[in-house]
Formats: structure tokens, sequence, C-alpha cells
């Protein structure tokens, strides 16, 4: 097994999750989780095994969202890490109380490699 760096296991990860639609005739919103189901780290030594997009706590839809001359319009997505007792979470009681529960510990969507793990709370 080849170890990189977290930022690069991220910008793998990221890139894994744009091309996911196109390759699977699919689509991802709000909610979805993409990562490893078991105890697999992303990257060693972070905790955390998986990502769920959600909307950005941060930033305003001026930045979030991109229309197009079509009237499309396209939505970008937080990506927030997650460890295993907290997917579990979120399987169990969706994605919206895991949210709230992380809102509540005060994890907003900034990466911090050793942060409280809700998941069991």
């Amino acid at each position: 097994m080849i170890f990189l760096p977290m930022k690069m296991t991220l910008l793998f990860l990221m890139k894994e999750l744009m091309m996911l639609p196109h390759a699977g005739e699919t689509w991802l919103g709000v909610g979805h989780t993409y990562g490893h189901e078991e105890d697999e780290e992303l990257a060693p030594g972070i905790g955390f095994n998986s990502v769920m997009l959600a909307s950005s706590m941060e930033l305003s839809d001026d930045f979030t969202q991109i229309s197009l001359e079509n009237n499309d319009v396209i939505d970008m997505y937080t990506l927030i890490p997650l460890y295993k007792e907290e997917l579990e979470f979120k399987k169990r009681y969706g994605a919206n109380k895991l949210l709230e529960k992380l809102d509540r510990f005060g994890i907003g969507e900034i990466v911090k490699v050793g942060r409280k793990n809700v998941g069991n709370i």
C-alpha cells in the first residue's frame, strides 16, 4: 500500500467524486457519502474513513452555485470528513441529524485532523 499525505489523498478523492456521476451515470447531492465502509482510513493517522457532501456553511450561494446559459445550475459542495462512527450515525439517522450534531459541537467545514468524533456521543 502506498501512503500519501492527506492533501494528496483529498485531491484524489475529489477527482474520484468529480468523475463518479459520468462514469456511473448517476448524480451526487447533499448527504451522499463516499469512502471506505471498513475501518480503513482515507490517509494514515487521520481517523477519517469517508466524506459527506454538504452545502457550504461558510460561503453564500454566489460562490457555491454556477448558473449556466441554458438555465441549469451547478452546485458546489463541501466535503466533510467523517469517522466510521459518524458514517454509521448518518446511515442510521440521516445526514440532517449528523449535520445538526456536528454543528452542536462546533464542527464546521474546515478540516481539523484529530477533531472530536461525534458519532458515538
